[in-house]
């Protein structure tokens, strides 16, 4: 998970001045060439036979790379949850659901405390595939962890919940109360069972606002005011992914809460209702994965694409128990 240059990407950018050369050659020494001059001849079919070896090790070298991509994916596949297993965990819900006017209080409360489980389950499996990809079986790097946060509109919360929430908001800007947000992220779900993990709500901006754009948090904040997802492959470059006018004070405690919790790379993806995902409104929050190294879902546009899609039947799970989770609680 570094963040090296790879080969592919050095032969690359190898392959232009090799090909301009070699084309531009004969032309600049037409004469000399059409003189058959011997060294210009020998001249120019060096260039041609560097600029073809490039392009012979360039492809090479990406056909070996998507070979190791295929058999990553290939181990994810055979370490993860089956598709059975996963059917297994969201199907029970759907029957719930189909009787839930005539369940009592406690047959809904054991209900959404199931639910709770099989989310916790998936959550586990997104992590150790994400792990999976980048580590063989038995290696002793660090897990790559996550967590599940539901949104909450401060503008339909009850005084009661929005008590709750600022009792474990962070990085709120001084003077400012969780009311004066749009959105409070809620962290719900955690694939860690340490004890010290404390849950944290942490507000959002209103995207429908200039100024709350240039103020949104980095990470989770971020990926649920726009409504994309939000990959950090260094925490160390917070800046780089946060709003213009963010309060410095803020940035500087995200900054030491990741610092603290050992959080060097992440990923944000985006959690919407079951029943529409291409409207922006109904967002219900976000799924993070994380890890102490740099590039927890790599550092290329084409990694990160990659292990997002190997990971969306998930994501599609947890959009599912989510649902049915809030019609339990309605």
């Amino acid at each position: 998970m570094g963040v090296a240059v790879s080969r592919a990407g050095l032969l690359a950018w190898a392959r232009i001045p090799a090909v301009v050369i070699a084309t531009a050659f004969p032309v600049v020494f037409a004469k000399h060439i059409e003189s058959f001059e011997l060294t210009f001849l020998i001249g120019f079919l060096m260039l041609v036979a560097a600029a073809s070896g490039v392009e012979l090790l360039y492809d090479r070298k990406v056909a070996a790379e998507l070979e190791d991509a295929r058999r990553r994916l290939q181990i994810q596949k055979a370490r993860g949850l089956t598709m059975g297993r996963l059917f297994g965990l969201v199907s029970p819900v759907a029957a719930v659901l189909a009787y839930k006017d005539s369940l009592t209080p406690a047959q809904k409360e054991a209900a959404k405390n199931r639910i709770d489980e099989s989310i916790v389950q998936v959550l586990k499996a997104v992590c150790e595939e994400a792990w999976t990809y980048w580590n063989p079986f038995g290696s002793a790097e660090a897990p790559v962890q996550g967590s599940v946060m539901v949104a909450h509109a401060t503008a339909t919360c009850g005084p009661a919940i929005l008590a709750e929430l600022d009792a474990r908001a962070k990085f709120v800007s001084f003077g400012r109360g969780l009311s004066s947000y749009k959105h409070v992220l809620d962290v719900v779900f955690c694939s860690e069972s340490s004890p010290k993990f404390v849950p944290i709500a942490i507000p959002v901006e209103d995207e429908n606002s200039p100024q709350g754009i240039k103020r949104l948090l980095p990470g989770a904040p971020t990926a649920f005011a726009t409504g994309e997802d939000v990959i950090i492959p260094d925490t160390r470059d917070l800046r780089g992914h946060t709003g213009s006018d963010v309060d410095p004070d803020v940035l500087r405690e995200d900054q030491g809460y990741f610092e603290s919790r050992k959080i060097r790379s992440m990923a944000c993806l985006l959690l919407h209702e079951t029943r529409d995902k291409k409207q922006s409104q109904n967002r219900v929050g976000v799924l993070n994965i994380h890890s102490d190294r740099v590039g927890v879902l790599g550092t290329s546009r084409q990694e990160q694409q990659t292990i997002i899609g190997s990971l969306e039947h998930y994501r599609v799970a947890l959009e599912y128990l989510l649902d049915g989770q809030r019609q339990l609680s309605a």
